[in-house]
C-alpha cells in the first residue's frame, strides 16, 4: 500500500469519527432539552442496553476480523462468507428470542422491560452492520467503511431532530429513529458486501466447523475488551470516590453533635 493511500485511508477514518463525534455532543447538547424528563430517561436507558449488544456475536464477527485481516475483497470466499453471516444471523435471532422469555418471566417493572426489549430487538441489525464493517477494515476498503459510519450518524441525527421540532417529543419516536437508521444502514452493507453473497452456501458442518475456529480465536479478543471496560470503570470509580473523600461537604458534622 502507497503512503499516499494510507493517508488517505486515515483521513477517512478520521473524518467519519470526527463527524460521528459531532452528532454525539449535538444530540447530548439538545436533545436532554426538548425531551421530557420520563422520556429521556427512557431513551438513556435504552442507550445503555444498547450500547452491550455487539457482544451478542460472543467473539464470532472478532474471530473473522483476526482470521482474516490483510486479504483483499476478491479473496473472500462468498460461500464461506455467506454461510458465516447467515449463522451470525440465526445467532442473533436466538438470542433475542431468549431475550423476550427472559424479560417475561424476570423483568416486573413494564417501563424497563419495554426498553430492554426495543434495544434487543435491533441485536440482528447491529451485528449484521458490524459484521460489514469488519469486512470493510480487514479488506482496507475503508472509504466506504467511513461512508456506512457517516450515513448512520447523519441520518439518525436528522430523523431524530426532524421529529422533535415538529413535536414528537416521546421515546417511541426517537426509538423508530434509531430503527430506521439501522435498518437503512444494514441495506448499505448488504449492497457494499454484494460479492459475498451466494446461495450456495457451505454444508452445516462446514459452516460449524469454521465458526468454532472464528469464536475460539474472537472470543479472547471479547474478553479482552470486556476487562478494558471493566477497567474503565474501576478507575472512574476510583475517582469518583477520591472526589468524595477530598470533598469538605462530606465531612461537615451535624449541628447537634456539639
Amino acid at each position: 500500500m502507497s503512503f499516499r493511500q494510507v493517508v488517505k485511508n486515515i483521513s477517512y477514518s478520521f473524518g467519519a469519527n470526527i463527524v460521528s463525534l459531532g452528532v454525539s455532543v449535538l444530540m447530548v447538547i439538545f436533545v436532554p432539552k426538548l425531551m421530557p424528563v420520563e422520556d429521556y430517561g427512557k431513551w438513556q436507558l435504552f442507550l445503555f442496553y444498547f450500547s452491550y449488544l455487539g457482544f451478542l456475536h460472543f467473539g464470532w464477527e472478532d474471530g473473522i476480523y483476526l482470521r482474516y485481516a490483510g486479504k483483499t475483497f476478491k479473496e473472500l470466499n462468498p460461500h464461506v462468507f455467506s454461510g458465516q453471516f447467515l449463522g451470525i444471523i440465526i445467532l442473533q435471532l436466538a438470542v433475542t428470542g431468549l431475550a423476550f422469555l427472559f424479560s417475561h418471566f424476570f423483568i416486573t417493572d413494564p417501563i424497563k422491560e419495554t426498553v430492554f426489549l426495543c434495544a434487543i430487538s435491533l441485536a440482528v441489525f447491529v451485528n449484521f452492520n458490524t459484521g460489514c464493517n469488519f469486512i470493510m477494515q480487514i479488506t482496507n476498503r475503508i472509504k466506504d467503511y467511513a461512508r456506512l459510519i457517516l450515513a448512520d450518524r447523519i441520518l439518525l441525527l436528522i430523523l431524530v431532530f426532524s421529529f422533535l421540532l415538529i413535536g414528537f417529543e416521546q421515546f417511541k419516536y426517537m426509538y423508530i429513529a434509531k430503527l430506521v437508521s439501522m435498518m437503512a444502514v444494514s441495506v448499505l452493507c448488504f449492497y457494499e458486501c454484494r460479492r459475498l453473497w451466494t446461495t450456495r452456501i457451505s454444508s452445516i458442518h462446514d459452516i460449524c466447523h469454521e465458526a468454532g475456529l472464528n469464536l475460539e480465536v474472537g472470543i479472547k479478543l471479547m474478553f479482552a475488551n470486556i476487562a478494558s471496560m471493566l477497567w474503565h470503570f474501576y478507575w472512574l470509580g476510583c475517582i469518583y470516590f477520591w472526589q468524595s473523600l477530598t470533598d469538605p461537604r462530606n465531612f461537615e458534622l451535624p449541628d447537634d453533635f456539639y
